[in-house]
């Protein structure tokens, strides 16, 4: 059991590695994704401010560059959403890997406890009472 044990603890660090790369790829995904938002809004508050003058070209240019971030947007939120998902399940992963962890912790606890209480209970059964001899 000990041996099992210590195998289940290096999992959990390699579990908890791995959990932190997905924490940290969703963190990327979402700041991509925010960004990618922002710049939208940079380029539509761009166009409302745009002068007259070249408001054909301006209108083409803000529309092709609107369509290539709405695009980059939703593949952002893909990302993300895939992330998001990948860090839940690695949560469940390592949150069912230390339970099965305490388990065997608590297991390995108790037959210590009963081997220590074993061995006084047969140290004192071997021992001679000398009051009585």
């Amino acid at each position: 059991m000990a041996d099992d044990l210590r195998r289940i603890e290096r999992l959990l660090r390699v579990q908890r590695e791995i959990r932190k790369r997905a924490d940290w790829q969703l963190a990327r995904a979402s700041a991509a994704s925010a960004s990618l938002s922002a710049d939208r809004q940079r380029l539509l508050t761009a166009l409302s401010e745009a002068d007259a003058a070249h408001a054909d070209l301006i209108v083409t240019l803000a529309a092709t560059r609107l369509t290539r971030l709405d695009v980059s947007i939703a593949t952002a939120a893909k990302t993300e959403a895939e992330a998001a998902q990948a860090a839940r399940a690695e949560t469940g992963r390592a949150d069912a890997l230390e339970r099965r962890h305490r388990t065997l912790a608590r297991r390995e606890a108790d037959q210590a406890e009963r081997r220590t209480l074993m061995d006084i209970g047969e140290a004192a059964a071997g021992r001679t009472d000398d009051s009585l001899g």
